[in-house]
């Protein structure tokens, strides 16, 4: 007959468990180790993380009549009773002439306050074994009238399973409570005749009642949804940044920063969102190994959190200019709150694991930005440089009088300006917004009429008016003077716009 539990002599320090834990999750094939592991858990009344253990290895391995026993005697202890009686009852169907099986089942069936089924059961196992030491004694104490009221029956104590249904004899080795008449444990199969009576009360850092709050696994249910949704929403906005109507652009350009970061940075957009994507989960690996933490969730958990908070922070890009802030602040406190109220740590390590992410993250942001920027414009921008000053330079401009359009003078064919542009204050910004867009309205285009732009090294642009609504665009370096020329017919009544992020000074 196999041995009803493997026992451990004392449980195990957490510091073996975390490191075998760590082991598990690099090599999830090893089931010996699995089994090794969730043993170790029970034994330390870790009995959320044995359970999912435990449902591997009856998924996956081999079937075990311990591994079965094991996944019984935790859901008994998470109080889960008719599922414990159910894969007990699996396991007899399986291995019928089991004894241990039938006992384990009796218990659980009298804790469940099954009384009479419990009789039943250890009816089964005098019918097997006529012999046996308590299933006589079992039934008449099952049959019989109990003594106390249901209440005192069900009086809460710190015993492991949280019940205390009679005055017994508790298992040192697991921790279980015994009939006065048992020889050995009902659950591990360990002598108990000298054992004492007394219970054995659990440290208290373990007192905390398990089904207080969501599980774990709802809280991995939750966070991928939430994931799920939060990274199709950006899918379908990233996708429409990529198809956005830009006649506006067409005929303004960027008149301001934030018709740059509409129209203009689609591409260095979508290379932040798909770094992000990958740097968050990274991150929040990378501070669990840092500072040793213990991983007390599935890792699934981890990653599920990261990718949900990349897709929050990619999220809140679309946000309005004055709430843009959100994207970095929000996904940050989010995850604050995660670390310290999910990840099961101490405060140190919480905190730890917290600052390491949210560093790696500050630094994800503008290392991204500057490489697809280098990409596109084919220099290097130093974004701890050019962030501060592109923020300078939209404080400094007025909603109302920096429009980003601005009016050439003359009315008339011949039109000729001298005109210088000022800088941004930014590098960055001068070669993004650089592109200066020119309109020429008049009520009906005369024959013949022209635009040129001239440097001092001679003509730049040189083009032909076409329309009574005319544009056309040409790259402008700060600091360097031009000459606007618009001829044709003398006396002809136009207008010329210049529009862009640097403002220009007309020279007389």
């Amino acid at each position: 007959m196999p041995t009803s539990i493997e026992q451990d002599a004392t449980p195990p320090d957490s510091t073996d468990i975390w490191e075998l834990a760590r082991y598990v999750e690099e090599h999830p094939m090893d089931h010996e180790r699995r089994w090794q592991l969730a043993k170790k858990m029970y034994m330390a009344w870790e009995y959320r993380h044995a359970l999912e253990h435990l449902q591997v290895l009856h998924n996956e391995w081999d079937e075990r009549q311990n591994v079965v026993r094991y996944l019984a005697a935790t859901y008994y202890r998470l109080g889960r009773y008719a599922e414990s009686i159910k894969e007990l009852e699996s396991a007899i169907a399986r291995w019928p002439q089991e004894i241990g099986l039938r006992e384990q089942l009796a218990r659980v069936l009298e804790v469940a306050g099954k009384r009479q089924e419990a009789s039943s059961v250890w009816g089964e196992v005098a019918n097997i074994q006529p012999d046996h030491p308590t299933a006589n004694s079992a039934i008449r104490r099952l049959q019989s009238k109990p003594e106390r009221t249901p209440q005192e029956d069900l009086g809460l104590t710190d015993s492991d399973s949280g019940i205390d249904l009679t005055v017994g004899v508790v298992c040192r080795e697991c921790g279980a409570q015994n009939s006065a008449e048992e020889q050995r444990c009902w659950q591990c199969n360990a002598p108990i005749s000298q054992q004492s009576s007394t219970i054995r009360r659990r440290p208290k850092q373990q007192e905390a009642p398990v089904s207080s709050g969501p599980s774990i696994e709802t809280l991995v249910t939750l966070t991928g949804i939430a994931g799920v949704i939060i990274a199709g929403v950006c899918v379908y906005l990233s996708v429409m940044l990529m198809l956005k109507d830009r006649t506006a652009f067409g005929s303004y350009g960027f008149r301001t920063v934030w018709d740059l970061y509409e129209y203009g940075l689609g591409r260095t957009r979508l290379a932040l969102g798909a770094g992000l994507y990958l740097g968050w989960p990274l991150a929040l690996w990378a501070g669990m190994r840092f500072t040793r933490s213990p991983l007390k969730v599935p890792p699934a958990f981890i990653t599920l959190s990261g990718l949900a908070l990349a897709g929050l922070s990619f999220l809140c890009t679309w946000l309005p200019p004055n709430s843009l802030p959100l994207a970095f602040f929000l996904p940050l406190a989010l995850s604050a709150v995660i670390v310290i109220a999910a990840l099961g740590l101490t405060a140190r390590q919480a905190f730890g694991v917290w600052a390491i992410q949210a560093m790696l993250v500050t630094a994800l942001v503008p290392a991204v930005l500057a490489g697809a920027e280098r990409l596109q414009l084919g220099t290097f921008y130093n974004p701890l440089v050019e962030i501060p000053r592109v923020i300078q330079y939209v404080q400094g401009r007025s909603p109302i009088l920096d429009t980003g359009i601005y009016q050439i003078p003359g009315n008339t064919l011949p039109i000729k300006q001298q005109v210088t542009w000022n800088s941004t204050g930014s590098d960055w910004l001068d070669a993004r917004g650089g592109r200066t867009f020119f309109k020429i309205v008049s009520n009906s285009p005369p024959p013949q009429m022209r635009f040129e732009i001239k440097d001092e090294s001679g003509t730049r642009l040189y083009e032909n008016v076409r329309g009574d609504d005319w544009t056309t665009e040409f790259p402008i370096e700060p600091g360097k003077r031009y000459e606007i020329l618009v001829y044709g017919a003398e006396n002809f009544p136009v207008s010329l716009e210049c529009a862009g992020l640097m403002r220009p000074d007309f020279v007389k």
